[in-house]
């Protein structure tokens, strides 16, 4: 039976930018493999209804464009907004994948950067669920120069995909009994100085 997979599109350009044609590209391809959910942030922005479609998902997909060296300030909202379920049943363990996409450069520091913060919620990060896609490296790629095998195409998806697969599938054998470090889940915006 396919798994629940939930986009969540960082991007400020919702669902008119690169961040959607690479999660119509996956739909289309892995449409045997997974249900799809999608939450576009940049248009959604009521918690009670983020929270029903991260309860159900057993896997996720955090993608964005890249924006002065950061991600999406629609996704930054949202981790903002989330942050009382950080450790919580809702993220931990949960296989999570993070697709940026750039122009030329400061992708690669976002993935990073990202895959900390959702390792810190609580997810999971199968290994090489990590992927930058940048316009500069598909112009380098379509010069059909044959010593450019270190470029990430969009054929890495398949990668990443079969891996966020594999993760998702050793959950249904119960996910493991991570512990978690204390978290200020009701006082976690109140003044401290």
């Amino acid at each position: 039976m396919p798994k629940k997979l939930l986009f969540l599109n960082g991007s400020r350009n919702g669902k008119e930018g690169q961040s959607q044609r690479i999660i119509d590209l996956i739909k289309k391809d892995y449409q045997q493999d997974w249900t799809f959910d999608e939450l576009t942030l940049l248009h959604e922005k009521d918690k009670s209804h983020w929270k029903l479609k991260i309860s159900a998902a057993q896997a996720f997909i955090f993608i964005t464009g890249t924006y002065w060296d950061s991600w999406g300030s629609p996704l930054q909202y949202f981790l903002e907004e989330s942050t009382q379920w950080e450790t919580s049943e809702l993220w931990l363990g949960k296989p999570a994948a993070v697709i940026v996409t750039m122009h030329s450069v400061g992708g690669k520091e976002v993935l990073s950067r990202l895959q900390g913060v959702l390792n810190t919620l609580g997810l999971t990060l199968p290994p090489l669920t990590g992927f930058a896609y940048s316009l500069a490296g598909q112009l380098a790629l379509a010069s059909e120069n044959e010593h450019l095998p270190d470029i990430w195409s969009l054929s890495d998806l398949s990668v990443v995909m079969k891996n966020l697969q594999i993760s998702s599938r050793l959950n249904e054998q119960g996910r493991p009994l991570y512990v978690t470090w204390p978290v200020d889940k009701e006082n976690f915006e109140k003044p401290w100085l």
